[in-house]
C-alpha cells in the first residue's frame, strides 16, 4: 500500500494524548480507497530527553573547550610574552651592573624575539671588543719601544678600572641561559592525561565487547581484569622510571613514555580479543608510569625546597584538569563516534604531547637529580614492622584506592549503562568526581593544616565515600550513583591530603633514616594494592550480589575500614599535626 490521498476522501490524520504517550494515527491510502490506519505511540518524554541530552552535549564540549583554551592560553602567554619579558628584565638588570657573561636562548621572530636577539648581539659585540683589546695588549707586549711602553701601560691602567667595574665572559662567547618553568611541563602533561582519560567513561564496556574465557574466571572478573593490570604495571614501573629519570633526564624519558602509550593506544584500538587488549594495556600503564615521573623529575631540577609544593601542585593540578576534560569528552566521542575511534584519538594526542616536548625542551635538560630514589626491600621492611604505618594504610590509604577503581572506574560505567544511560551521561557523571576533586582538595587541605586535625577530615572523608555508595543497597537508580559519585568525590576531597600528612607523623622514626621521599614513595606504591584489588574484588561482589549491592558493599567495606582507623589512632594516640610533612 502507499499512504496516498485518493481524491474526495476525507482521511485526516490525528494525535490523541494516552498517559505518557502520544498516539498518532496515521490513514493508509490506496487508489480502492482507505485501507486501514496505522497507530504509532510516541512516549512525550523522548523528544525531550534527546533534546536534553544534546543540549548537555553541547555544554561538556563549551566547558571542556574553555578549559582546554586556557591551558594552551596559558602556555602561549608564558612561553611567548611573559617568561620572554621577564627573562629579558632580569638580562637587563645584569648589564646595568656591568655583567656581560649571559644571554638569552630565545629563537622567536616577533617583537620580543627581534629585541633580544638586538640586545644578545649588543652583548656578544662587547665581548669581542674586549677579547680584541686583550689581543692587541699581547701584540704589544715585548716591544722595547719606551714610548710604546708607557702607551700600553696608560691602557692597561684603564682596562684594569674598566674590568673592575664590568663582568665579561672568559671566553669570545657568553654563556645562553635558557629559561625552565613549570608552564612547560604542565601542558604536555595536561595534553598525554587527557588521552589517557578519554576511555575513563566507556573502558569496562569496551573490554565487554572483547569478551572471551579466561582461566575460568567469571566474566565479571576478565571485564575488570585489564583496569587491575593497568594498575599493577603503573604500581612496579613508578619506581624504576624514577631511577631512569636520573639517568636519561626529563626530556628523554617523556619521549620515550609518549613513544609507548602511542603503541599502547593504537593497539588498543585496534585490538581482536582480550588477550592482546591486555598486552596494549600494560605497555599504556608503564607509559603512564613513565611520563609522570619524568614530569616529576623536571619540575624536582627546576624548583627548590621552599617552591617545590606549589610545583607540584601545578603537576596534579594539570592531571585533574585533564581528568575533567577527558572523562566528560570521551563519553561523548564514544556515543557519537564509537569506542575505537576515540582509542584513536588518544593516540594522535599521545604523539601531540611528544612532539610538543621533543620541540619545547632543550636537547641538554638538566636531569632531575633526587627526583625518585631507588626504593629497596628494606625500605618496605622497615615501613612493615611500624604498627601505626601498616594500619594507615591498610584501613586508610587501601580502602581509598580500593573504592576508586571498583566503584568509580569499573562499576559505575557498567551498572549507568545498565540502567539505560548513553556513554554520554555516564561521562558527566564519573566528570563529578574529578570536579569536586579539583575544587574541594585545596579548600579542605588548607583547612586541616589551619585547624591541625590531620586525623578528623581522614574520617570525614571515609564516611562519606562509604556512606555514599552504601545508599546503592537501598535506592537503585541513576541518580543513587550519581550520589554515590559525590559522595565519593568529596569524601576524598576530605581526606586525600591529610592521609599522606599523617605518614611522617606515624612514620618519624623512618622519617629520619629513610628520609621523608622515601617513605612517601613507599606509602604511594602498597596503597596501588587498593587499586590492583578493587575491579576484582567488585567483580567477586557483582557475581554474588548484582551491582547495587556490589557498590554498596565496596561503600561498607570503606566505613568499616574507616571506623577501625579512627578507633585504632584515638586509642593508640596520634598528634594532630605532622611537624615535618611537607604540605
Amino acid at each position: 500500500y502507499r499512504r496516498t490521498r485518493a481524491p474526495g476522501t476525507s482521511a485526516t490524520e490525528r494525535s490523541v494524548a494516552v498517559g505518557r504517550f502520544l498516539d498518532n494515527q496515521v490513514p493508509i491510502d490506496s487508489a480502492q480507497g482507505i485501507q486501514g490506519s496505522l497507530r504509532v505511540g510516541i512516549d512525550k518524554n523522548f523528544i525531550q530527553k534527546k533534546l536534553e541530552d544534546i543540549l548537555f552535549d553541547v555544554l561538556i564540549v563549551l566547558v571542556v573547550s574553555l578549559l582546554i583554551t586556557f591551558e594552551l592560553l596559558l602556555f602561549l602567554v608564558t612561553h611567548n610574552i611573559s617568561r620572554p619579558i621577564e627573562s629579558v628584565h632580569q638580562l637587563m638588570q645584569r648589564v646595568e651592573v656591568g655583567d656581560f657573561r649571559r644571554t638569552l636562548a630565545h629563537r622567536s621572530r616577533d617583537e620580543v624575539g627581534r629585541f633580544i636577539t638586538a640586545l644578545t648581539g649588543f652583548i656578544e659585540q662587547v665581548n669581542v671588543h674586549y677579547q680584541d683589546v686583550s689581543r692587541l695588549m699581547e701584540d704589544y707586549r715585548g716591544k722595547a719601544d719606551a714610548e710604546m711602553i708607557h702607551a700600553r701601560k696608560r691602557l692597561a691602567a684603564h682596562i684594569k678600572e674598566l674590568l673592575n667595574r664590568l663582568h665579561l665572559a672568559p671566553g669570545a662567547k657568553p654563556d645562553v641561559h635558557r629559561e625552565f618553568t613549570l608552564i612547560d611541563i604542565r601542558t604536555p602533561m595536561f595534553i598525554f592525561v587527557f588521552a589517557e582519560e578519554l576511555s575513563r567513561s566507556f573502558f569496562p564496556l569496551y573490554v565487554s565487547e572483547l569478551y572471551v574465557p579466561v582461566l575460568g574466571l567469571s566474566k565479571e572478573a576478565v571485564i575488570g581484569l585489564p583496569i587491575s593490570l593497568y594498575m599493577l604495571f603503573v604500581a612496579i614501573g613508578t619506581p624504576f622510571a624514577g631511577v631512569w629519570t636520573d639517568r636519561l633526564g626529563s626530556r628523554r624519558l617523556f619521549l620515550v613514555g609518549a613513544a609507548l602509550a602511542v603503541v599502547g593506544f593504537l593497539g588498543t584500538a585496534l585490538a581482536y580479543n582480550l588477550y592482546d587488549l591486555l598486552v596494549w594495556r600494560s605497555i599504556t600503564a608503564i607509559a603512564y608510569a613513565i611520563v609522570t615521573m619524568a614530569c616529576q623529575g623536571y619540575i624536582v631540577s627546576i624548583t627548590t625546597e621552599e617552591n617545590r609544593t606549589q610545583g607540584l601542585a601545578v603537576f596534579i593540578g594539570a592531571i585533574m584538569v585533564a581528568a575533567i576534560c577527558g572523562t566528560s569528552i570521551g563519553g561523548v566521542l564514544a556515543d557519537r563516534l564509537g569506542f575505537r575511534v576515540t582509542f584513536f584519538m588518544s593516540t594522535g594526542l599521545a604523539l601531540a604531547s611528544a612532539i610538543f616536548v621533543y620541540n619545547l625542551f632543550s636537547a641538554e635538560q638538566r636531569k632531575a637529580a633526587g627526583a625518585q630514589p631507588s626504593l629497596k626491600l628494606a625500605d618496605f621492611l622497615a615501613l612493615a614492622s611500624n604498627i601505626r604505618f601498616a594500619i594507615l594504610m591498610v584501613f586508610g590509604a587501601i580502602p581509598a584506592k580500593l573504592i576508586l577503581t571498583g566503584f568509580l572506574f569499573y562499576l559505575t560505567p557498567l551498572y549507568l549503562n545498565e540502567l539505560g544511560n548513553s556513554q554520554s551521561e555516564i561521562g558527566r557523571a564519573m566528570m563529578l568526581y574529578f570536579i569536586l576533586m579539583v575544587f574541594g582538595t585545596p579548600l579542605f587541605a588548607r583547612l586541616a593544616d589551619k585547624y591541625g586535625r590531620q586525623l578528623v577530615p581522614v574520617a570525614i572523608g571515609g564516611i562519606l565515600a562509604g556512606g555514599g555508595a552504601l545508599t546503592l543497597i537501598y535506592w537503585e537508580s541513576t541518580f543513587a550513583v550519581v550520589v554515590g559519585i559525590a559522595g565519593l568525590g568529596l569524601g576524598h576531597a576530605l581526606s586525600t591530603a591529610p592521609l599522606i600528612s599523617l605518614v611522617p607523623d606515624v612514620c618519624r622514626n623512618e622519617v629520619k633514616t629513610l628520609g621523608q621521599t622515601s617513605v612517601l614513595s613507599v606509602f604511594r606504591v602498597v596503597e596501588r594494592i587498593g587499586s590492583v584489588a578493587g575491579p576484582f574484588t567488585a567483580a567477586a561482589l557483582i557475581g554474588s550480589y548484582g551491582f547495587a549491592t556490589a557498590v554498596g558493599s565496596l561503600g561498607a567495606i570503606v566505613l568499616g575500614s574507616t571506623v577501625m582507623l579512627a578507633c585504632f589512632f584515638l586509642i593508640a594516640g596520634v598528634s594532630p599535626k605532622a611537624p615535618e610533612a611537607a604540605h
